[in-house]
């Protein structure tokens, strides 16, 4: 993930929703879940830099 940005990785999964989630809600549910996992990750990173930051 080093190099893409959170919104990159979103703005594809959007991408990705329109192209193939059509009448596909177990797709579109997937693509969420993975939506959140990447969004959960780099708060968790940025969280982690500022608490190095703070020490």
């Amino acid at each position: 993930m080093i190099g893409v940005t959170y919104q990159e990785i979103h703005l594809f999964v959007e991408f990705l929703k329109k192209q193939y989630g059509q009448g596909r809600p177990d797709y579109i549910e997937a693509l969420n879940d993975l939506d959140g996992l990447v969004k959960v990750s780099y708060r968790e990173a940025i969280e982690r830099f500022l608490e190095d930051e703070v020490r």
